[in-house]
C-alpha cells in the first residue's frame, strides 16, 4: 500500500501469516508500524476468526496492549497494521542469554497488567507465548 513505506523488508512465515521486516513506516504520521498479512483464501484461522479478532483488537486501548491501527483487504490478502513493539519478543531478549532477573521482574509486571486490563475489559487471551510473533 502506497500509504506505508516499502524498504528492505523481508518476511518471515508464522502461523498462516506473513510478517514484514523491518517495519514499515507509515507515511502519514512517521510511526514505525508492525504488519500482518494473512491470505484469507488460504488461512490457517477461519475467515469469522480473524474478524473476530480484528474487531476485539479494534477495541482494545491500554498501554499494556499492543495498539492495533486498522486492516484492510488487498486482493486475497488481509494487512493487519499493528503498534511496532521494538524490544523485540522474549524469545528475542533471550538470544543474547538469560535476562537477568531484575528485567524479569518488570517483562512479568507489564504482562500481569495487561492482562488485567483485559480480564477487566471481560476479555480472555488464551495464546500468551514468550515469542509474539506466532
Amino acid at each position: 500500500m502506497a500509504r506505508y513505506t516499502k524498504g528492505k523488508s523481508t518476511t518471515r512465515q508464522t502461523g498462516g501469516a506473513v510478517l514484514t521486516f523491518p517495519p514499515r513506516v507509515d507515511k502519514r504520521t512517521g510511526q514505525a508500524v508492525a504488519i500482518k498479512i494473512i491470505d484469507v483464501e488460504n488461512a490457517e484461522d477461519e475467515v469469522e476468526d480473524i474478524i473476530q479478532e480484528i474487531s476485539i483488537l479494534s477495541e482494545l486501548h491500554s498501554p499494556y496492549v499492543t495498539k492495533y491501527h486498522g486492516s484492510f483487504l488487498k486482493g486475497s490478502d488481509l494487512w493487519i497494521i499493528m503498534e511496532f513493539c521494538s524490544g523485540g519478543s522474549c524469545a528475542d531478549l533471550l538470544k543474547p542469554g538469560l535476562i537477568p532477573e531484575e528485567y524479569i521482574t518488570i517483562i512479568i509486571r507489564e504482562l500481569l497488567m495487561g492482562l488485567e486490563y483485559l480480564h477487566g475489559d471481560k476479555k480472555l487471551h488464551r495464546d500468551i507465548k514468550g515469542n509474539a510473533t506466532d
